[in-house]
């Protein structure tokens, strides 16, 4: 096993888990604040003075972003949200199956190696978080268009058949995407429907309810990593940047949505960009499963 995915084994199952719930559960919080509250005889067990550190620092973070507005907020954690958008706009939206220290590698990756490499995270050997992804949204997609849909993407990805595919899985992004997502003007172009205005309103209501609710760990994640890498993805997958519009006969050097299914692509689709498909709607169905069973779309 590569040092990419290092004790992903024996760790996997806790991290995706506490991703997901915390989306739903807050009170995974409590057992961090009863750490950092908690006095350790450190002449007993010198070793848990770092731990209890790392908690702390982890409160102190938390307690000091609970009360700012939204502005604030994302003022306060620019940077990453400038890195989480980086991911999506280099085909890579941030999983739920990652931590911390997968983001290093991540970003490490994508400066040496390019963006392809990163594929290998979601198909390691030893276990396959792929394969954990793949059944997790065939229970999602359990009747309507969008079975059809990813049934069909998922046959012809194990089949290799990638081009076939990127057009069908793609065909669900689209309509999850416009079916989870509430849009601030139901006649929005396309151009902004895939970017920051178009999840503006959706994002502001999450902020607030996170907000009003106390959730300040789902806040961090929806705010600073999952929506801006979403974003950044589905603008470079569904939107044509100036360069690489059909006039220009430039075409663009990763999956574009337009380009494929407007038959102007002059290679085949690889597998990892499937990959990225499949990776974002695990992303979409993550954030906005509570939402969806409320609107009856699952």
């Amino acid at each position: 096993m590569n040092k990419y995915n290092k004790n992903k084994r024996d760790t996997f199952l806790k991290l995706q888990d506490y991703n997901k719930e915390i989306t739903s559960n807050e009170n995974m919080l409590l057992p961090l604040k009863e750490v950092w509250n908690t006095k350790i005889t450190l002449e007993d067990y010198p070793g848990l003075v770092v731990i209890k550190k790392f908690f702390e620092d982890i409160g102190k973070e938390l307690q000091e972003s609970e009360q700012l507005t939204q502005e604030q907020f994302e003022k306060k954690y620019k940077n990453k949200i400038e890195k989480s958008t980086f991911f999506g706009k280099n085909g890579w939206v941030i999983s739920p199956h990652t931590g911390g220290r997968d983001l290093d590698d991540w970003e490490k990756i994508l400066f040496e190696q390019g963006e392809e490499s990163i594929g290998s995270f979601f198909e390691n050997d030893e276990f396959n978080i792929l394969n954990k992804i793949v059944k997790d949204l065939e229970n999602v997609y359990k009747d309507g268009p969008e079975k059809l849909y990813f049934s069909e993407g998922i046959k012809h990805f194990y089949k290799k058949d990638y081009t076939a595919a990127a057009m069908f899985l793609l065909g669900v992004l689209d309509y999850r995407y416009s079916s989870l997502i509430q849009m601030p003007d139901k006649c929005i172009k396309a151009k902004e429907k895939y970017s920051k205005k178009g999840i503006s309103l959706q994002k502001e209501k999450d902020f607030n309810q996170f907000t009003e609710n106390d959730h300040i760990l789902s806040k961090i994640f929806y705010v600073t990593e999952w929506y801006p890498s979403l974003v950044g993805y589905m603008q470079r997958t569904f939107v044509d940047e100036e360069r690489y519009q059909f006039k220009t006969k430039n075409e663009p050097p990763y999956l574009n949505r337009n380009w494929l299914l407007h038959g102007r692509m002059n290679r085949k689709v690889k597998r990892y960009e499937c990959i990225q498909i499949i990776n974002a709607l695990d992303l979409l169905e993550t954030m906005f499963k509570e939402y969806a069973e409320k609107n009856e779309l699952l």
